[in-house]
């Protein structure tokens, strides 16, 4: 983003598809950050899928500090009914 276009303060913003490199490069720096690089598989194209393909599943907000992202969260779309965890107790 120009400088000149650059909101000032905090913002928070959804991704969009041309944010999906910054997605990656946010995934790999906390893996980095969390010693956990070697367990990444994302790539740009996963990431297109899950987040903006047929059937999204996934979705990503950046925090913006001064029209800069400073940070990001992931989730994604999960839905049970009913959740049933069998322990030696229950049974």
């Amino acid at each position: 983003m120009p400088e000149n276009e650059r909101k000032p303060g905090l913002s928070i913003r959804t991704a969009e598809k041309e944010d999906v490199p910054l997605i990656l490069e946010f995934v790999k720096g906390i893996a980095e950050f969390e010693n956990l690089s070697h367990l990444v598989t994302a790539t740009e194209e996963s990431l297109m899928e899950s987040m903006f393909g047929k059937k999204p599943n996934a979705e990503v907000f950046f925090a913006e500090l001064d029209g800069v992202a400073a940070g990001f969260t992931v989730f994604f779309h999960n839905f049970s009914t009913f959740v049933y965890i069998s322990t030696p107790m229950q049974k």
